[in-house]
């Protein structure tokens, strides 16, 4: 389902990762994908691989690479009778479906384990996608791990609240005048994160209630 979201990590007071997600934004969606990589991963490690990753520029040497990853991915996405997204990668190279998987809109949540176990890479570049925040009416969802307090933030969209200083995401650009930034939901204490079926049902009891207030 096309439930539009954002991936993010903070770390050393920088957002090093925001990942734009095309698919099942919602609780049980990625935010699930989001809870489950915390409650496995070894943070230590996690740390060091994100401070590995940079946000690419137009026109650099990467970005060439990345587009030359994609044209071979259609090349043999168009081939297959099926359609098959997975098929169509496994015929790519190495470093393109690397390449691919870390920019392609289908990756979303899962962007954290692929960070995650690219430990032979020096770097890992990416895209900087942190001014989706500015358009809730399409944003719908947002998971932030901050790496600085060790905590996770839920953000919501469809938010027609104008945002305050306090808020993380109060400078990001409108695209709507209606609607306004994505709001803080809920914050998570990473070392009590509660068992997953109760995160889920926790983050959809809040926004069931924003969205009825919003409606009043």
């Amino acid at each position: 389902m096309g439930t539009r979201n954002l991936t993010l990590v903070q770390l050393d007071g920088k957002i090093r990762v925001a990942q734009y997600g095309q698919w099942d934004g919602y609780p049980e969606g990625q935010g699930k994908t989001v809870h489950e990589f915390l409650s496995t991963a070894d943070m230590k490690r996690f740390r060091k691989q994100v401070a590995k990753t940079y946000y690419i520029k137009d026109g650099s040497p990467i970005s060439k690479k990345i587009d030359r990853a994609f044209e071979a991915f259609n090349n043999e996405y168009n081939k297959l009778k099926d359609f098959d997204s997975k098929k169509a990668a496994a015929k790519l190279t190495v470093e393109q479906k690397f390449l691919y998987t870390l920019f392609t809109r289908d990756t979303c949540a899962k962007i954290l384990k692929v960070i995650y176990t690219a430990t032979k890479e020096k770097e890992i570049p990416l895209a900087d996608n942190i001014n989706f925040s500015g358009d809730s009416l399409f944003c719908e969802w947002a998971y932030l791990i901050n790496l600085d307090n060790d905590t996770l933030e839920v953000y919501r969209g469809f938010n027609k609240e104008p945002l305050t200083t306090a808020d993380r995401f109060w400078t990001a650009p409108l695209d709507h005048g209606e609607y306004k930034q994505i709001k803080l939901l809920r914050t998570f204490n990473l070392k009590r994160l509660p068992k997953v079926e109760n995160y889920i049902k926790e983050l959809t009891r809040l926004a069931n209630k924003r969205d009825k207030e919003r409606k009043s």
